[in-house]
């Protein structure tokens, strides 16, 4: 039967935008960021935002009972709450004065303005509508953004350094083959950059390594300015020439980098040689080995993603407004290092020679540990930012690091201590860092940086039973290639020393920044220019 047009009723209107409004956030979040990221760090901020929208939509259904203006209710409400972050960091910026007052206006203004604008049914409809075409279109754009990034990555090489040129090995003796430790100290500076820019004194500590049977380079230098650069060369043993041309010198996409890491030349070439490999979580995405036969990570906690989503709401602010201290991913990042440092020398407790890698965020920042190991009571938020300006400038980052890095040393020191007295065989250590600290660090200027010190790092090598000396500036992807030369026989001759420059933004536009004596090139208006 047809229903006469005067009859019939009027359509109910598609109600899709409260949950959409929700998704918003976390897939703009993510699209921003997803060279860093991997498409499973979406599925629990996405489940969570779809609980917590139809909750909303729910409660506001029922106590307006009206659908569609809970529905309008609703998604300003997600657009208020995902803004809030940014707008209280402009009000921060622009007065001081502004902050105190910001909440209380900011939750008054969004219900005053719906009261008035949804006082008739049919404006609700209208604007309904125009919310349903507002959100999938920003789901959509960022949808299709992420979509088109994750064909590319699919289709990138799984190992883009895996050459399998390397000879494998008949097999070390098991009774005579050491134990291996790797381990990273992220940005842990060389000595005579910690004492002419931070006033720090590390010679103690360097002393007792050489105690140990350590050999200290003096004027060990990095490979590369960026830590997933630097660990994916060491580990594989060889330069990233070959990147710039694979995957083009504009690239951004961090993944074959976080492949060439966790499916690494050094840890097959072992592995093939009977060791077992054992892995330690860092909390940094693209520098984890989570193929390794163990992979050791302390109890789970807030994600640095899951922590920049939380902050864009008005959630962190209202809890230090109440006094409330929340679980942050700084606290996951703490745990974490301390999770491995409490667990270093039982790794080495095999029947097989093992080979440990373990990577531990710190002396860089976030500054999180006083010089006596406690936290400080304002941890800050997510992030891995080694840019002074976002940590209070050059003097506050000087002051956090010199705190961090006596507590780094100390507990550094403890735990090879540890390591050596456990051993159940001859171990051979790696300490080194990944690239030196970033007071002087210009992230996408070669010619503002201090060389000297973002390349001057942290690099010991502890070689048992062997009568050599190694060289004063031994880089990281030598040091690797003697260890697996002298102890497994490899064919690995030392290749030429360099260190190369790259702006954060564009990893694989390499600047070589060394001669060929191995001294920093000048750069300004007069000095070379990056190919």
């Amino acid at each position: 039967m047809v229903v006469p047009h005067e009859q019939a009723r009027p359509c109910r209107p598609w109600l899709a935008h409260p949950v959409l409004f929700a998704w918003a956030p976390v897939l703009l979040l993510y699209a921003h960021n997803m060279a860093e990221l991997h498409l499973g760090e979406l599925l629990l901020p996405l489940l969570l935002a779809t609980a917590a929208a139809l909750a909303v939509w729910g409660l506001l259904r029922a106590l307006l009972r009206d659908g569609t203006k809970a529905g309008v209710l609703a998604s300003c409400f997600w657009l208020w709450f995902s803004s809030f972050g940014p707008v209280h960091s402009l009000a921060t910026r622009l007065s001081e004065l502004v902050c105190p007052t910001l909440l209380l206006v900011y939750a008054l203004a969004w219900p005053a303005l719906l009261v008035l604008a949804l006082d008739r049914k049919w404006g609700a409809r209208h604007v309904s509508a125009a919310l349903n075409l507002m959100a999938v279109g920003l789901v959509l754009f960022s949808a299709a953004r992420i979509g088109v990034y994750e064909w590319r990555r699919a289709r990138a090489p799984a190992s883009a350094l895996s050459s399998g040129s390397l000879p494998r090995p008949a097999g070390a003796r098991q009774g005579e083959a050491p134990n291996i430790y790797f381990l990273v100290l992220d940005g842990y500076g060389r000595e005579d950059v910690l004492h002419d820019l931070y006033h720090c004194d590390n010679r103690d500590f360097l002393r007792s390594l050489e105690g140990e049977g350590f050999q200290v380079a003096p004027r060990a230098r990095a490979n590369y300015a960026q830590t997933a650069l630097s660990l994916a060369s060491c580990l594989n043993l060889r330069y990233l020439e070959e990147l710039p041309r694979l995957l083009g010198p504009k690239a951004t996409d961090r993944t074959p980098l976080g492949r060439a890491i966790d499916n690494n030349e050094m840890a097959r070439f072992l592995r093939a040689s009977g060791y077992r490999i054992v892995a330690f979580a860092s909390g940094y995405g693209g520098t984890e080995m989570r193929s390794a036969d163990s992979y050791q990570r302390g109890r789970a906690g807030v994600s640095e993603f899951q922590s920049s989503l939380l902050e864009i709401t008005p959630l962190p602010h209202l809890m230090r407004l109440l006094g409330v201290t929340g679980e942050t991913d700084a606290h996951t990042r703490a745990r974490q290092v301390l999770y491995t440092y409490d667990h270093l020398a039982q790794a080495g407790q095999s029947a097989r020679p093992v080979f440990v890698f373990a990577h531990i965020i710190a002396p860089h920042p976030p500054f999180i540990f006083r010089a006596d190991g406690s936290l400080k009571n304002d941890l800050p938020s997510a992030g891995f930012q080694d840019d002074t300006d976002l940590l209070g400038g050059r003097e506050a980052y000087v002051q956090g690091y010199r705190e961090q890095i006596e507590f780094i040393t100390a507990r550094t020191r403890r735990a090879i201590q540890e390591i050596l007295a456990r051993a159940p065989r001859p171990t051979v250590i790696l300490l080194l860092s990944d690239h030196g600290p970033a007071s002087r660090l210009v992230l996408y200027d070669v010619r503002q940086t201090d060389l000297r010190e973002r390349f001057g790092i942290l690099l010991a090598l502890r070689l048992p039973g062997k009568d050599l000396r190694i060289n004063d500036d031994l880089s990281p992807v030598n040091a690797c290639r003697l260890v697996l030369r002298e102890y497994l026989g490899a064919d690995l001759p030392p290749l030429p020393s360099r260190s190369y420059f790259s702006n954060f933004d564009a990893p694989y536009r390499f600047t070589e920044v060394t001669d060929a004596q191995g001294r920093f090139r000048p750069f300004g208006p007069s000095g070379t220019k990056g190919r």
